[in-house]
């Protein structure tokens, strides 16, 4: 009973967050558009609270709870005295708000089975991709064991080094919980509100109602959102702020911006590097356009130096406070803000190569993998003098890391030559709106490199390529157009389907979903660790032993583990350097050091005890 309640005190604590900040973002943005912005609101505003309480080891239910509801309170009050009205009146407004905007109309139909389906995939299964028991939910665990989210000593680097805002939410949830029930929700939410809001995105991008509608029934069959929205990963949640950044520049190119809509773009860009940078690649260029049309605005006097300056310095406050303490971290472990990784191009690579990079990038999700691998491959050679690396193997394949968009390629590569000639004749707003998915790609694929599991980087462009169908939509296009974008939808309304159905790791099936352990869940990618992680935790309890060290290598399973031994009320924490803490070691990377003048006794199955 007390679990229950304490699992559902977390998701209405989240749900009243989200209420709360969407109620002062909405005050100048219809509701569907001001979704993804209160989100990014909520990803800042939990990252504030929890690097506040961290240096006092203050990440215990509690607190946040605590400073979640006064965060409630200080909202709905702000948001309150700008509507002027009585407390409940104002609530009740907000809500049906938020309802008009997520009801289902015309096409959307379609999708509200699909909606069913993965929110029970969501709810029964734990989390149980690779990355997610590696990182994602390792880390989640041993912040909630340290009390803070600040680094700490791991042979994972990526726990410490990779984006934490998606995580932070799943931190609260989980914290005041004490249940990863509600983790895969996370992504499930984010994978609603983006198709909620691409509605009015696309219509101010000069597409008619029905087009955007097929717009947001195409970006909700996405198979890597699919597969995805029912994990703890973090993509569809970056693709949710690469929308927040887009929505949150319109202002901007329109040349009528207000100091609100600049906090707005600041928290906006601030949550998309907190969940995953590489939303920020693909909305660079967009960016990039509003800050130039907002600088020749100030040259011709639309705007006063001073509000500038003002500007510019609120501006650089919530950086420093939204992203101060990450930057802190590190620089200190890596000498780079953004953090070394592999997967990054370098300074020495060359240009030709990265600019290449975007027709090689094009196998991984092309509808004739083979085909367009032996193509690339020649012209690779003509180029380069070399073939690159190319990756075709998982374009059908359903998995949450390599799953292809070959539906979604298919469609890009007949729009881009109409949306190049079309966007000549247009407004300066729906030529970049237009550009947005064609300029993504390229400054994206820039700086990434080609690699195996590049479709879920690339998720935010697909999520964005319905704003590059404004030219399908003009006179003498508009029948032909549709009709093309009718079928194309139609078959990734199946494929979309195929994949909630048949993924590899939560196949939605009720002989998965009925009277299996959730336990054993947890390895469904790796089920030879279920016993011997088993072993670990019984041990534990045979010796009275409460100190669990790891020492485990790169890819190893550490958050069955970690989870597992914190409910039965043991510590846990990586054995990295020698260390008389632990009572028992365990280790899958080889023989661990002895700690200070003592040495470690083997008890098999990969246990250490000090003597």
């Amino acid at each position: 009973m007390l679990a229950g309640l304490r699992s559902a005190s977390a998701l209405v604590c989240a749900g009243l967050l989200f209420l709360a900040v969407l109620a002062v973002v909405r005050r100048r943005r219809p509701v569907a558009l001001a979704l993804p912005l209160a989100f990014a609101g909520v990803v800042v505003l939990q990252t504030v609270l929890l690097n506040v309480l961290s240096p006092f080891r203050g990440v215990r239910p509690g607190w946040i709870a605590g400073l979640d509801l006064c965060a409630i309170a200080l909202c709905l009050a702000w948001a309150r005295a700008d509507a002027r009205q009585p407390i409940g009146r104002f609530l009740h407004a907000e809500l049906r708000a938020l309802a008009w905007a997520l009801r289902p109309r015309g096409e959307l139909w379609l999708i509200v089975p699909l909606v069913g389906v993965l929110a029970a995939v969501a709810i029964i299964y734990p989390p149980t991709n690779w990355d997610s028991m590696t990182y994602h939910m390792a880390r989640v665990a041993h912040w909630m064991e340290m009390r803070s989210v600040a680094y700490y000593p791991t042979s994972i680097d990526r726990q410490n080094l990779m984006g934490p805002g998606a995580e932070y939410l799943i931190l609260a949830l989980q914290s005041i919980g004490r249940t990863d029930r509600w983790a895969n929700c996370v992504q499930l939410a984010a994978w609603i509100l983006g198709v909620v809001a691409l509605g009015p995105l696309l219509r101010l991008a000069g597409l008619p109602p029905r087009f955007a509608r097929l717009g947001q029934v195409f970006v909700a069959v996405l198979p890597m959102s699919v597969l995805q929205a029912t994990s703890t990963q973090n993509d569809v949640v970056a693709s949710l702020m690469g929308l927040a950044v887009v929505i949150a520049t319109i202002p901007f190119l329109r040349g009528r911006w207000r100091l609100a809509d600049l906090v707005l773009l600041i928290l906006s860009l601030c949550a998309a590097f907190l969940v995953k940078a590489t939303a920020l690649l693909v909305t660079g260029p967009f960016v990039l356009v509003a800050a130039v049309r907002s600088v020749l605005g100030l040259v011709r006097g639309e705007r006063s130096w001073r509000s500038a300056l003002v500007a510019a310095s609120v501006g650089a406050a919530i950086v420093l406070v939204v992203l101060g303490p990450d930057f802190t971290r590190k620089l200190r472990d890596t000498g780079s803000v953004l953090g070394a990784r592999p997967e990054i191009f370098g300074k020495a690579d060359p240009t030709k190569a990265r600019l290449f990079n975007s027709v090689a990038a094009l196998c991984a999700s092309s509808p004739w993998p083979e085909q367009t691998v032996v193509l690339t491959a020649k012209l690779g050679q003509a180029v380069l003098g070399e073939a690159p690396p190319l990756f075709s193997d998982g374009v059908f394949h359903l998995h949450e890391d390599y799953s292809g968009e070959p539906v979604q390629t298919g469609v890009m590569l007949v729009v881009i030559p109409c949306v190049l000639a079309w966007s000549l004749r247009r407004s300066a707003r729906r030529r970049a709106l237009a550009l947005i998915p064609i300029l993504g790609w390229v400054s994206f694929h820039y700086m990434v490199r080609n690699q195996p599991w590049l479709t879920r980087l690339q998720l935010p462009i697909f999520v964005l390529a319905p704003l590059a169908w404004a030219p399908l939509a003009v006179r003498p296009l508009r029948r032909v157009g549709y009709a093309l974008l009718v079928v194309a939808t139609a078959v990734a309304l199946v494929y979309g389907y195929r994949a909630a159905l048949h993924n590899e790791t939560r196949p939605a099936t009720m002989a998965m979903l009925h009277g299996v352990d959730r336990a054993t869940l947890y390895y469904a990618s790796r089920n030879w660790d279920t016993a011997l992680h088993g072993n670990v935790v019984r041990k534990m309890a045979e010796r009275s032993c409460p100190r669990l060290g790891l020492f485990i290598g790169a890819d190893s399973y550490d958050y069955p583990l970690t989870w597992g031994a914190i409910q039965r009320g043991f510590h846990v924490r990586h054995y990295r350097v020698p260390s008389s803490w632990p009572c028992l070691i365990f280790s899958d990377d080889g023989l661990p050091p002895d700690p200070p003048g003592r040495r470690l006794i083997s008890l098999g199955g990969g246990m250490w005890v000090p003597r």
